[in-house]
């Protein structure tokens, strides 16, 4: 009787914790304001613009919203197979995409030119060791977006 029950709660905590992530990715075309910083792919034209990364689920995760402002050269940055993650400029702690079994990475890829929408992407965040206020940089294929504030 113990064994089901601890297995029921187990299985109601993955739930609850499903749930809970599908409630902040319904939130993706949020309207944002602050300080937004560009990733440029060679220099010239931008691809992306952050608008912000915050804290969900408890701090477990960073939630990392962008805008696509140069499609062609978005595509390039924001492919399936590009290598990305955040790295925390105090500590140096690299937090890469999560990979889940049946959803796959927790991102959103621009698929057409929609400059209007702000996509969402979600990096961990064992521990919870990045906190508002802390500086982090994001890499993308080895370019980078510094100074970006967890709001």
């Amino acid at each position: 009787m113990r064994l089901k029950l601890k297995f029921s709660m187990r299985i109601l905590a993955t739930l609850s914790a499903v749930a809970t992530l599908f409630i902040l990715l319904s939130a993706a075309g949020c309207a944002v304001t602050g300080d937004s910083r560009i990733l440029s792919p060679t220099g010239g034209g931008p691809g992306i613009r952050v608008e912000r990364v915050t804290p969900a689920l408890s701090g477990l995760m960073l939630d990392m919203r962008y805008r696509v402002v140069d499609s062609e050269a978005a595509q390039k940055l924001l492919s399936r197979k590009a290598s990305l993650h955040l790295v925390d400029q105090a500590s140096g702690l690299k937090l890469s995409v999560p990979n889940m079994a049946k959803v796959g990475k927790l991102r959103q890829l621009p698929a057409a030119d929609n400059s209007d929408r702000i996509y969402w992407m979600f990096f961990g965040n064992p521990g919870g060791q990045v906190k508002r206020g802390d500086m982090v940089t994001l890499v993308v294929d080895g370019r980078n977006v510094q100074d970006i504030k967890v709001d």
